[in-house]
């Protein structure tokens, strides 16, 4: 499997975390997530116990790495489980929104719209 880590120290402060639960709580409380295609996860933050932070950069991965890390991921958190207390997942957002209109579009052409 290829990672390519890089350790952080900071950790995301509990304000803008608070900031985005205040802003966002009635739509968190509606989600809920049992898949996320890989070729959409951006970022993964693994953050320890020990305030140390695992950086996950997924956007420079080829597709065959991107899939050793989806086949990964869970040895990784079954390995680290006692000592991780947060996870991050950021979104490649460009990515989401470009194939959805690319998939409303071909949706849109079949309807003749």
């Amino acid at each position: 499997m290829i990672l390519a880590l890089s350790k952080r120290n900071h950790v995301p402060s509990r304000k803008a975390q608070t900031e985005v639960t205040d802003t966002w709580g009635d739509v968190f409380d509606n989600v809920t997530l049992t898949k996320l295609p890989y070729e959409y996860i951006h970022t993964v933050l693994i953050n320890f116990k020990d305030d140390t932070t695992w950086e996950i950069t997924l956007t420079t991965y080829t597709e065959e790495q991107r899939t050793e890390f989806a086949i990964g991921f869970a040895e990784i958190l079954l390995t680290y489980k006692e000592s991780i207390y947060d996870l991050d997942i950021k979104i490649d957002t460009k990515k989401v929104k470009r194939d959805v209109k690319k998939a409303v579009k071909r949706i849109f052409k079949k309807l003749n719209l």
